[in-house]
């Protein structure tokens, strides 16, 4: 009961996300992510979705999972991801019993109240949408200090 899917990679590119209900795929061509429930709408997005980056986070902002495909396409992109990715339903968690402590759906998930964080600034210009990775660019921006290469966070905003 508190597995809310889970992903594997899917033979012959992309990925399977599975419910209790059924399956849904997702596939990239190029910057483009594709979403296609097939027995079932596991990211409850009401049918299929296809776009950018900057597409999914609007297009899921309020949605239970915001930005799922995105996260799912980055996390199968690292080298050191596993062969299964399992999301937790909110109120639970993966951890035993007997470790301290006690977590309810820990840090990391992909629901909403993990994925979005509140942000105020004094400064104009900030997109109504804007994940964590990218506003560490805008404040290393602000600070006048130059992004290392490699990081994920995209200059997106710069409040400088």
């Amino acid at each position: 009961p508190g597995v809310a899917f889970l992903v594997g990679e899917a033979e012959g590119g992309g990925w399977t996300i599975v419910d209790s209900a059924g399956e849904a795929s997702l596939s990239a061509d190029g910057d483009t992510l594709h979403y296609r429930p097939r027995s079932s709408d596991p990211l409850g997005l009401g049918g299929p979705v296809s776009g950018g980056r900057d597409h999914w986070l609007a297009h899921t902002f309020d949605s239970f999972y915001p930005d799922a495909a995105t996260q799912i396409a980055d996390q199968f992109s690292s080298p050191r991801t596993g062969d299964l990715l399992v999301v937790a339903r909110e109120g639970f968690d993966f951890r035993d019993r007997w470790e301290i402590p006690e977590h309810r759906s820990g840090h990391g998930s992909m629901i909403r109240g993990h994925m979005q964080t509140p942000m105020w600034s004094n400064r104009n210009g900030a997109p109504a949408h804007l994940r964590t990775a990218d506003l560490f660019v805008a404040i290393l921006d602000w600070l006048g200090v130059p992004a290392p290469a490699g990081i994920d966070g995209r200059p997106v905003w710069s409040p400088a």
